[in-house]
């Protein structure tokens, strides 16, 4: 469940710009890399360098700019402080 909920952020957020409406499924390879790693976060900037590092490893190393994914991993990390996963 909480795999959709990463999908959504990422659809929402759409920092590829490959958000095209229909497609809300777009981003399901990337939360299903992402989530995995969250459990070894401590922090915000923790699940920031691990969306950095899955984003440069789907869609190459130009993808290095944090700041392009900062809300992503602010709503990630957020979501995951709520959920069951983290505790």
């Amino acid at each position: 469940m909480y795999h959709d909920v990463v999908v959504m952020i990422l659809f929402a957020i759409n920092p590829m710009n490959i958000n095209f409406i229909t497609n809300a499924t777009e981003y399901e390879l990337e939360a299903g890399t992402i989530l995995p790693r969250l459990r070894m976060c401590a922090s915000e900037d923790d699940a920031l360098t691990v969306v950095v590092e899955e984003f440069m490893r789907w869609f190459g190393p130009e993808e290095n700019n944090r700041e392009r994914y900062r809300a992503v991993a602010h709503e990630i990390w957020k979501a995951w402080q709520r959920s069951d996963l983290s505790h």
